[in-house]
């Protein structure tokens, strides 16, 4: 049985939940250009929640600690392998910094029609969002085929 790739993914929201930071994806090449949330794979041996912090500091240089789980994406990848990624948020009032090649930006939700976005990214905000205004909210979990 083929192991599931394992990732995490990360929307911080600004206080008055009007901006959001993104990072531009260099990273895979399917990405490439377009806008996401903040994250990566995660590690053999790491917790899904230790990863997030992780990433979020490796690629913006800044702990975010108040992470609260949203749901999952499943799914098969291009090449056909089982991929899952863990969705979280947070509201922050701390500056992000670009760490890596892909740049880190903050973006008023009203502009997100003016830059290219991973095609759900619109989905996972609204979730992400719900998920803060409610937080009494189930997971959410999306599957693609």
């Amino acid at each position: 049985m083929k192991k599931v790739s394992r990732y995490t993914l990360s929307f911080i929201f600004t206080p008055e939940l009007d901006m959001v930071w993104l990072i531009k994806k260099v990273k895979p090449e399917w990405q490439k250009g377009l806008y996401n949330g903040i994250g990566g794979k995660i590690e053999e041996g790491e917790n899904v929640l230790f990863s997030a912090k992780r990433e979020i500091k490796e690629e913006s240089g800044t702990e975010i600690e108040n992470l609260i789980r949203v749901g999952e994406i499943n799914g098969l990848n291009m090449d056909g392998e089982k991929f899952c990624v863990t969705i979280f948020t947070a509201i922050s009032d701390k500056r992000l910094e670009t760490k890596t090649i892909e740049k880190v930006r903050l973006v008023h939700l009203s502009n997100l029609k003016y830059i290219t976005v991973v095609d759900n990214v619109y989905t996972l905000l609204e979730a992400c969002l719900l998920k803060i205004k409610q937080p009494k909210m189930n997971s959410i979990i999306l599957s693609y085929k």
